[in-house]
């Protein structure tokens, strides 16, 4: 909110403040609906938090094995198990695979590390000719190809989303 703006009518602001002491210890003060409020939100984000390690174990390359198998056109694909990135981006651009494994690719590769360009970096690897594309991961040409196991993949990142 800025100074120029008000709380809406029948409205009331709270606020909470929660101490963690370096011996572990807390404090609460402030309104109790807050802190209440605080505390459900701490809970949910722990519990969260568990679930993203149950499914994905270690972030890292062990997560990017887990999320890749669950892709059933990726599970025996090179760089897959273990983890390699390059090994698995030389066999995304190889040419032999369908649309909806490339856009599989695509996806996990988007994981991995979603600020490269990897048109870019199969270029520099010359794993495709400067007329060749390898565009971003798009997901409504994805949701137009891929069979139901496919979305529940990426739906099971998109659930419990994890960067490396």
């Amino acid at each position: 909110m800025n100074e120029n703006s008000k709380p809406p009518q029948n409205s009331r602001v709270v606020s909470a403040r929660i101490t963690i002491g370096a011996d572990g210890s807390i404090n609460y003060e402030g309104d109790p609906a807050a802190i209440a409020e605080a505390i459900e939100a701490d809970v949910r984000g722990r519990a969260r938090e568990q679930r993203r390690g149950k499914a994905w174990g270690n972030i890292g390359d062990e997560s990017m094995t887990r999320l890749a198998v669950l892709f059933p056109s990726l599970r025996a694909a090179p760089g897959v198990n273990p983890w390699n990135a390059n090994e698995f981006l030389r066999w995304a651009t190889s040419g032999v695979l369908s649309h909806g494994e490339v856009l599989a690719a695509k996806f996990v590769l988007g994981v991995w590390n979603s600020s490269t360009d990897w048109e870019d970096t199969a270029r520099e690897m010359k794993l495709i000719k400067p007329d060749q594309k390898f565009s971003r991961f798009d997901l409504f040409e994805a949701m137009n190809v891929w069979d139901q196991e496919h979305v529940n993949a990426a739906l099971a990142w998109i659930e419990l989303p994890f960067s490396p």
